[in-house]
Parts: structure tokens; C-alpha cells; sequence
């Protein structure tokens, strides 16, 4: 399987490790391009990509990106991605964090979206931890 993030912040990271570590080829990309993650590369083993590069030959993509983020992405980009690829969306709405304001319909929009730039399977887990008040 060849597996492609975009975004490799903390969270892309983690699950770069983790597929390098199994064994995987992954390839990862950046709004900043190739030469900005080449320290990243020499750190888990992940392949710099362009955005265009990261979705073309992968079985499955995580999208971790700020919400903010998203309207960013080139609007075409993931019908670049084979039809079967699997997509994961792996960002949540956080106001506090994003310092974006928006409504909830928005937020809800950030998968439907997406979604409709690729025919492949979707899924959007949960990645908001509970906060200790």
C-alpha cells in the first residue's frame, strides 16, 4: 500500500512515523512545498512531495490540515488521486484554535466539500480529545 499526507504538522507526523515504521512507503506534502520538509524526510523517512504529487499513486490519503486550511487546497487536487483511493480527513473544527469564526454549517461543509473531489471512500474520524474543566 503507498499512503500520502498532507499536512505533516504534529498530528501528520505521528502518522507518518507510524507507516514508515510498519513499512510503508508514504509520501507527504506540504502549501509550502518539497524543500521545506526535507528535514522532516531525514527525520521519519517520509518522501517530499508537491501537493499534485501526493495524491497521484496512493491507495490512501489523510488530510490534516487546520480547517482554515482547506479552501487553500487547489480545487482540482484530489481529482489527481486514483478514483479507489481512500481518504481520511483527519481535522476538526476547534473556534478556539483556528481562530476562525464560523457557524457549524460551515465546519459541517469542510467534508462534503472535500468529498466531492474524489469518488474514492471517505471517512472523517474524530480527533477532538475532551478537555478536563
Amino acid at each position: 500500500m503507498n499512503f500520502g499526507v498532507i499536512g505533516p504538522g504534529d498530528i501528520g507526523e505521528a502518522i507518518i512515523r507510524k507507516l514508515r515504521d510498519a513499512g510503508y512507503p508514504v509520501k507527504m506534502a506540504n502549501s509550502r512545498g518539497p524543500e521545506s520538509l526535507k528535514d522532516l524526510a531525514t527525520k521519519t523517512g517520509g518522501i517530499p512531495a508537491s501537493l499534485e504529487q501526493v495524491v497521484q499513486d496512493v491507495d490512501m490519503l489523510f488530510i490534516v490540515v487546520p480547517q482554515k486550511a482547506i479552501p487553500e487546497l487547489p480545487k482540482r487536487l484530489l481529482n489527481k488521486a486514483p478514483k479507489e483511493t481512500i481518504v481520511i480527513d483527519v481535522g476538526n473544527y476547534y473556534p478556539f484554535v483556528t481562530a476562525v469564526s464560523m457557524n457549524l454549517k460551515m465546519a459541517s461543509r469542510r467534508v462534503s466539500g472535500l468529498r466531492g473531489r474524489s469518488g474514492g471512500p471517505w471517512s472523517k474520524p474524530s480527533t477532538r480529545l475532551p478537555q478536563r474543566h
